[in-house]
């Protein structure tokens, strides 16, 4: 009796059991298949509530074949991640920003002739942690560094989830608002032959918006792309190889096309976007980037063969700082001051100070009133 009534208890003991397992399985079974719909529908959905029309949960449940609960979990995550959905208790849900999808068909459309057979390959994803680390792990996983060039390749991103700018900065990226954009270039004389090359980026960049238009834009030493002493783009890069020989440098770009007001929020410094910059236009993402990459890829090879001075003019006469006094930042008690004399033929700039005449190939630039 006691070993049938112990064997009982068991039995009970594992039906319970097997009971939690089924429930916990059903649990994250239904989380899987919600993730899955973020990276997989999420387009989809977002296309849905961006036509202007009210779209009701119970349709939208019907669709995606998931539960009222489960669509409203979604919402609730694409306006944490930014979006400004709309919410009626009798209509039901629609999208009030504007959303601009990357295609890479259209995009290779508005390449030139020249700059088409230089891109590799065009990558489009709905979501990384950035696109620099996305392609530096390309550089890392690919099986020969020494024969196998990945130069053209670019990756671009509808969000970043972990974008960084210069000095480790955060890099607001909310979803399909903006470009976030990098691309691999191999640079066979090592790194010693990249001084000057992200001011060549910057330039390249304003050069792109410019000819798309967009006026008055200025370069703040290195790379920062501002209007009216707002931030609207940057760029960072990251380079991968032996410093000593052939390397593999990632051109980060970022650019603010149509910041929604949430996420803006949490930029910590004066910006501006290019819906604000020319307010009569509403820009295409992929004519932006094709643009900077029919301007960019070119300034590159020029770069390639005669370094930054041949672009030296070209940037001085949009340098922000020309004629003021600046502050270059270098580190906690390393700070510099002085007046600012421009860029040399390396990228570096000139700073006169209390000590005289002294070159800086590193830092950042903060403005002071002369």
């Amino acid at each position: 009796m006691l070993l049938s009534a112990a064997f009982f208890r068991l039995s009970l003991m594992a039906r319970t059991f097997q009971r939690k397992i089924n429930a916990d399985c059903l649990v994250t079974c239904e989380s899987i298949f919600i993730g899955w719909l973020s990276m997989t529908q999420q387009h989809t959905l977002i296309k849905m509530l961006a036509d202007g029309q009210w779209h009701s949960g119970e349709q939208l449940a019907a669709y995606f074949e998931l539960s009222r609960t489960a669509i409203w979990k979604r919402i609730a995550q694409l306006r944490a991640e930014g979006l400004n959905i709309e919410s009626d208790r009798g209509k039901g849900y629609r999208l009030l920003d504007r959303v601009d999808w990357f295609a890479a068909t259209t995009l290779y459309s508005y390449l030139v002739e020249a700059t088409a057979q230089r891109v590799s390959q065009i990558d489009v994803q709905l979501s990384l942690a950035s696109t620099n680390k996305a392609c530096l792990d390309l550089l890392v996983r690919r099986e020969d560094s020494t024969t196998v060039d990945l130069t053209g390749y670019v990756m671009l991103a509808e969000q970043q989830t972990a974008g960084q700018g210069r000095r480790g900065r955060t890099w607001v990226s909310p979803l399909g608002c903006n470009v976030y954009m990098s691309l691999i270039w191999r640079f066979e004389a090592g790194a010693g032959s990249l001084a000057g090359l992200s001011l060549v980026v910057g330039l390249a960049l304003v050069k792109a918006l410019e000819h798309q238009g967009y006026r008055d834009l200025t370069l703040k030493w290195p790379n920062d792309v501002l209007w009216q002493n707002r931030k609207l783009a940057g760029v960072l890069l990251e380079v991968s190889g032996d410093v000593s020989g052939a390397c593999d440098v990632v051109i980060g770009i970022g650019v603010n096309v149509a910041m929604p007001s949430m996420p803006a929020a949490d930029i910590d410094q004066p910006w501006v976007d290019l819906t604000q910059v020319d307010k009569s236009r509403v820009p295409d993402k992929n004519y932006i980037v094709a643009g900077v990459l029919n301007q960019l890829v070119p300034d590159i090879q020029q770069f390639q063969q005669a370094g930054f001075a041949a672009f030296k003019e070209q940037w001085s006469s949009r340098d922000h700082c020309a004629g003021q006094s600046v502050q270059l930042l270098l580190g906690p008690g390393h700070d510099v001051s002085g007046a600012y004399c421009g860029v040399n033929d390396d990228g570096s700039i000139g700073l006169e100070t209390h000590e005289g005449m002294q070159s800086f190939s590193g830092g950042e630039i903060s403005l002071r009133r002369v």
